[in-house]
């Protein structure tokens, strides 16, 4: 499970919400196929940590960490406010990764986006 999360496929889908986001690439329906899964995974962990703290074991483990890696960008820039109260538990998890003194050592402060953001709309000729 944790494998398909932190796959190369997730990091793909949050490149592509960057490329978009920032416009370096214009692909509208990539962009939103890349949030429909990386919503699709946020819910499935949300679930999985119902009553639980980390996603393995008691403790921080490595599988934190590396789904941690790729929700980074996600919760930065389109799992917004409104998501996020919807998805407690992910949320709760997300936000304590985030505030472990190494994890600000090596990202720094992460703030979450309080509203999604969108990709620039094309300009028409």
């Amino acid at each position: 499970m944790w494998c398909d999360i932190a796959s190369s496929n997730t990091w793909i889908q949050a490149r592509e919400i960057v490329y978009n986001t920032f416009g370096f690439k214009s692909n509208p329906d990539a962009y939103t196929n890349a949030v429909k899964s990386i919503k699709d995974s946020a819910k499935m962990i949300d679930a999985h940590l119902k009553g639980k703290q980390w996603l393995v074991g008691s403790s921080l483990t490595v599988a934190d960490v590396v789904v941690f890696g790729s929700l980074h960008l996600p919760f930065s820039f389109v799992l917004d406010a409104g998501f996020r109260k919807a998805m407690p538990n992910v949320s709760a998890w997300f936000a304590k990764m985030s505030a472990l003194p190494q994890v600000v050592k090596v990202c720094g402060h992460i703030k979450m986006c309080e509203k999604a953001l969108k990709p620039p709309t094309p300009e028409k000729k």
